[in-house]
């Protein structure tokens, strides 16, 4: 582990490797519980931690330790049968609901009457009832851990599914909580367990919160400076995003559409293209306390929503829900100081510390977005220009002068 890396060291697997299977390929709906039961049975027969990024032929790039954890998410979540729901498993650290499936109004059909002498009321409709979202209570995160055996913990993911499905995603009741938050005279008002619970579920969920995104986010560590631009489209399943760091050369993007991704650097003129399963992506609506569960071996399992990388995207822009897990899952280590602006975003301002040193993040607090972060070790991240429910540009990328391959090495 590099001095300057964020990374927990919970990935089971190596950059190039979490890079590819990330991309991944659809597995047939009928196989995916078996195949998902299969990867929790190989994930306990190994435990092996990763090296630091790098980029070959520039000087050495480290990505957002958010991002190289997404990518393993995505790993299991083609193992699940390309759900797109990212489930990570944690092993060896105690680290410390888009659109909504709404009821269709129901419309009566109009009585009516014929008309006599003697007056009578008017024929009434019987009233509209609007749309409803599906709001769930507030489960307030524990210090004790359950323990599971894996096939509960797969019964208690697949059912999970199985209630996004039916129910759309579940939802917090955000206008009640941020009204607390508002409300809070001082520090301890604003850190008890109920809004730092809050704050811990809204980033785990942060994509049910909306269907469109996009903006510009920048990454500094160790003389890194990478700028982002991205789009992202959770209803139409595309998504884009564009790197470069102008000090170092460095340049690559990444583009979803139509079933297929295309990873491209831009200094080698190289791209590699392959098929991932965003079409088929589906939501997971479960409980705060069952998003990291103790296996009967002792070790940590967690389960992610998905997040940018159920498109392939290098980064999550935003949207990292393993940070909660990662700095926040232990309420006795942070505090939340103040609500506070943030590039135009009302944020929940966060300090603490967690096993690498101190932290300070900002949290949004009516999607869960992570707008900045600092840590003791220098890194910065900080989410800008965002457009959120707006339409995005669907960006295609043209082969012309660049070579390819499949993820397999082979030439496209």
């Amino acid at each position: 582990m590099k001095k300057n890396d964020i990374d927990l060291s919970i990935l089971g697997t190596d950059k190039d490797t979490a890079g590819r299977l990330a991309d991944g390929f659809a597995v047939p709906e009928e196989g995916k519980e078996k195949i998902f039961r299969q990867s929790l049975k190989k994930y306990r027969q190994s435990g092996s931690t990763p090296s630091g990024d790098s980029v070959q032929g520039v000087e050495k790039y480290r990505r957002p330790v958010w991002s190289r954890i997404a990518a393993a998410a995505a790993i299991v979540a083609v193992a699940a049968g390309g759900t797109g729901t990212g489930l990570l498993l944690l092993h060896g650290h105690n680290a410390s609901a888009p659109g909504t499936e709404m009821t269709e109004a129901t419309e009566a059909e109009e009585a009516s009457e014929e008309a006599t002498e003697v007056p009578t009321e008017a024929a009434t409709e019987p009233p509209t009832e609007a749309p409803t979202e599906y709001i769930r209570e507030l489960e307030i995160l524990s210090s004790e851990k359950k323990i599971m055996t894996d096939e509960e913990h797969g019964d208690m993911i697949f059912a999970a599914m199985e209630d996004y499905k039916q129910n759309g995603p579940a939802r917090l009741d955000r206008e009640k909580y941020i009204a607390k938050f508002r409300a809070a005279a001082d520090t301890e008002a604003l850190s008890t367990p109920e809004l730092k619970s809050y704050i811990y579920d809204m980033i785990l969920n942060s994509l049910h919160y909306f269907d469109t995104i996009s903006g510009h986010h920048t990454y500094i560590s160790v003389g890194n400076n990478i700028e982002t631009d991205f789009g992202f489209d959770q209803v139409n399943h595309y998504s884009w995003e564009e790197q470069k760091d102008d000090g170092t050369g460095y340049s690559m993007a990444v583009y979803n559409y139509d079933s297929i991704h295309y990873r491209v650097n831009n200094q080698s003129m190289t791209y590699e293209k392959s098929f991932y399963s965003g079409t088929q992506g589906n939501g997971l609506n479960i409980g705060t306390n069952d998003c990291m569960v103790l296996n009967t071996a002792g070790e940590n399992v967690s389960v992610l929503q998905p997040d940018s990388s159920m498109l392939g995207m290098v980064n999550t822009t935003g949207f990292a829900p393993q940070i909660a897990q990662s700095h926040l899952n232990d309420l006795s280590t942070w505090q939340i100081l103040s609500v506070t602006e943030v590039n135009g975003m009302e944020c929940a301002e966060i300090e603490g510390d967690w096993w690498k040193g101190h932290f300070k993040l900002y949290i949004d607090l009516h999607h869960g977005f992570l707008m900045k972060y600092d840590n003791s070790d220098g890194d910065h991240y900080e989410l800008t220009d965002l457009r959120i429910d707006e339409p995005v540009e669907k960006k295609t990328f043209d082969p012309e002068g660049y070579s390819g391959t499949d993820i397999f090495g082979n030439p496209t």
